[in-house]
């Protein structure tokens, strides 16, 4: 009766090992996309930079408040650093219709470079103090363009709070999934050991 008992605690142990790899992995997947609508970045109206283009409106996504950066994403022609020589108009408007941000900005300096060719040049920022229910409007309009970046895509990027901690975070949480994902594998073989321990004690 020993061997049995402590074979149904192996058994026990391992499902118990496997419902907390499951349980705790599926939390923190559930944690780590919230985390990602909060502090990914949001790109919206892709446009030809070359040249002036009619007003464009979308909604904008706001999740939280605090310092919103507004940049300005291009394909670079080249390897080389890249200077923009054009004027872009910005305006976000709260679900209330009140107007909190209206940037005009002719003047650009040389732009940040993220991997990929890409040249980020930096527009205003965007401060909300309060999360209001609704549809936050973002409009964007090219006064001018650039010839020099004629063919090369741009679009409008929007940076929230935080987000230059996002990657840390989950390069830190990365490591509690692989823990999840062990105990899964650990408790299917304890479990399938302590099956075969069963039924060769059966047999004996």
């Amino acid at each position: 009766m020993a061997p049995r008992k402590s074979l149904n605690i192996i058994f026990i142990a391992g499902i118990f090992l496997m419902f907390s790899g499951v349980v705790g992995g599926a939390l923190m997947y559930r944690e780590m996309r919230a985390q990602r609508v909060l502090h990914e970045a949001v790109h919206l109206f892709r446009f030809d930079p070359s040249t002036s283009s009619p007003w464009m409106t979308a909604t904008l996504p706001v999740y939280q408040d605090g310092p919103h950066a507004v940049m300005l994403a291009l394909s670079g022609p080249d390897d080389t650093p890249a200077q923009y020589h054009g004027a872009i108009v910005v305006t976000v408007e709260d679900p209330g219709g009140v107007t909190i941000l209206n940037a005009r900005v002719s003047s650009f300096g040389e732009g940040i470079v993220v991997p990929g060719r890409v040249w980020w040049f930096p527009l205003d920022t965007l401060v909300v103090k309060t999360i209001s229910p609704g549809d936050w409007r973002m409009q964007v309009r090219l006064l001018s363009g650039d010839p020099k970046f004629a063919g090369s895509p741009g679009e409008l990027v929007i940076l929230p709070p935080g987000q230059g901690e996002f990657t840390p975070y989950l390069q830190n949480n990365a490591y509690k999934l692989y823990g999840a994902g062990l105990c899964i594998v650990m408790g299917f073989l304890v479990v399938v050991f302590g099956g075969r321990k069963s039924v060769q004690g059966k047999n004996i």
